[in-house]
């Protein structure tokens, strides 16, 4: 479970630990991701202020729908390019505080511009 406020945490935590679930705990993105690198989860229930993109293999419009009602904030086609995920990530606001998009610029500059475009 992600999410900075404490209260939340605790009480989530004790719900699902009444369900038998087993429950790890973060205060923010970096921290799950820490803890991911070290355990495989079933599920990640995160705060939703949190930016969350999907990536999937699955590219119907009904699974794109879902993940937009969702209230996803962005989707990304596996196997992706940079330019997709740079894409996205234009798109989102939310994450150019968190990234360097000079970086996805940079290895995106070769790509096609029909590809930009599509992104666009």
């Amino acid at each position: 479970m992600v999410d900075d406020n404490q209260i939340n945490q605790l009480l989530g935590e004790s719900r699902l630990e009444q369900w038998s679930c087993k429950v790890g705990l973060a205060d923010n993105r970096l921290e799950s991701i820490k803890m991911l690198e070290q355990k495989l989860y079933n599920v990640i229930l995160m705060d939703i202020q949190i930016p969350i993109i999907s990536m999937s293999a699955t590219t119907t419009k009904y699974m794109i729908k879902k993940v937009s009602e969702a209230g996803i904030d962005g989707y990304v086609f596996k196997p992706f390019k940079p330019i997709n995920l740079y894409g996205v990530l234009i798109k989102n606001n939310k994450m150019t505080k968190y990234i360097d998009l000079n970086i996805l610029r940079e290895e995106t500059s070769n790509e096609s511009s029909l590809l930009i475009l599509f992104i666009d």
